[in-house]
């Protein structure tokens, strides 16, 4: 008899479905970072043993950044760090400030340093459709360097569960996959400029048109193909500029950014798991989505002490916040769990605890951000709890309250 042969699912990522995929990378990022752990705790252990004076390797990658420079700073620490430091259980803590960081400063030292990083004066991005998109630039004016760590932030991200929003197209996860993309992904950048593509796609008659194989991108004039500008466009090569068009974007024009990116991201992420991966996918698991139930939120929440789904507290607080705009009621949840973001499971797995207060009323609602805690005051009027609720959700973040 022929022994017989384990069927290896994972050599099928098609038959996996979303949830099994986001197993699997879970179950190898807490698997490396365990050995990480040990082999570090049983290396000190044998040097003090053998009295050997070599210092100890940490367990866990401590990121101790400065806040005022916080882009260069981190950018500094994360240029000297070996791939096996990357792979440990990443703690941040804010030079100066108190606090251990239970995952919460580590989503807050994310949030902040993408924010600073997509921001115009970092010279990094171009940006299109009214800034609400960015790419990488087609003339780098930063040292190539940051790109690639760049990538290695936003495999940080991925590899230890936090979400965080990067304003890529979808594009730019269809590349790390080894996909290309095409002008319905242009459309997602820069939706004027894939239009006016489009329109010439749906062009018959170019006898009073000149176009020839050249276009307007990053603020130059570029030759989309070899000596483009003395070939002129007409309706049998239409489809063939388009393309070139979006060659020229989405690779050509940022073949160095985009190559240090992906090297960057790729030292901290498994490359083979990721393949399991839809480009879809892939962009959701990392900078989450904006699919709002608060509905869900509500049925989701649990209480503790005195509050339950029927207390008068609670009743009005829910009535208050379901009245506040979106932008507020995104901010909530940036002061409750550190994010706006909703994973990328949905609103579903979003769940919080609220709890109650021996506060009065001239005390605002305070947040746990590390197990999503909300402590909430017994507030004696919908008036006051709403203006002590914006007020609160306003104002810095508090985390580790406890």
């Amino acid at each position: 008899k022929k022994k017989a042969v384990p069927v290896m699912f994972c050599c099928y990522p098609f038959i996996l479905n979303l949830d099994a995929k986001i197993r699997i990378l879970h179950v190898d990022s807490v698997l490396k970072k365990s050995v990480a752990f040990f082999e570090a705790m049983a290396f000190s252990c044998l040097n003090v043993r053998m009295g050997n004076p070599e210092p100890p390797k940490y367990p866990v990658f401590n990121l101790k950044v400065k806040r005022q420079d916080l882009v260069s700073d981190t950018f500094k620490k994360l240029k000297n760090m070996d791939e096996y430091d990357l792979k440990k259980e990443l703690v941040v803590k804010f030079d100066g400030e108190q606090g251990i960081d239970l995952g919460a400063i580590r989503q807050e030292f994310f949030l902040s340093v993408f924010k600073e990083l997509v921001k115009p004066d970092s010279n990094m991005f171009m940006y299109c459709y009214e800034f609400r998109n960015i790419w990488f630039p087609s003339k780098i004016t930063e040292p190539i360097e940051k790109y690639y760590l760049l990538g290695i932030l936003c495999g940080l991200v991925s590899y230890n569960f936090s979400v965080v929003y990067i304003p890529f197209p979808l594009a730019l996860f269809k590349k790390l996959l080894g996909v290309e993309p095409t002008l319905e992904d242009l459309k997602g950048l820069d939706p004027n400029f894939a239009n006016s593509l489009q329109c010439i796609l749906d062009t018959e008659d170019f006898s009073e048109m000149y176009m020839d194989f050249s276009v307007t991108w990053d603020k130059q004039d570029v030759d989309v193909i070899s000596n483009g500008s003395n070939r002129q466009v007409t309706n049998e090569n239409k489809k063939k500029y388009v393309r070139a068009c979006v060659n020229y974007i989405f690779t050509t024009s940022v073949k160095a950014p985009f190559a240090e990116f992906r090297r960057g991201f790729y030292k901290v992420c498994d490359k083979e798991l990721l393949k399991f991966f839809q480009p879809q996918e892939l962009m959701d698991v990392l900078i989450g989505n904006d699919d709002y139930d608060w509905k869900i939120l509500e049925q989701n929440t649990a209480y503790e002490g005195k509050y339950s789904r029927s207390h008068p507290t609670i009743t009005m607080f829910w009535k208050v916040f379901h009245e506040l705009p979106l932008e507020e009621k995104k901010k909530f949840l940036s002061f409750l769990l550190g994010t706006d973001r909703i994973p990328v499971y949905g609103m579903t797995c979003v769940r919080i605890l609220i709890v109650p207060s021996q506060l009065t009323d001239d005390n605002y609602p305070e947040a746990n951000v590390c197990f999503g805690f909300l402590i909430l005051p017994g507030y004696t009027s919908a008036e006051i709890l709403k203006k002590k609720l914006v007020r609160a959700i306003n104002t810095k973040k508090r985390f580790d309250k406890w």
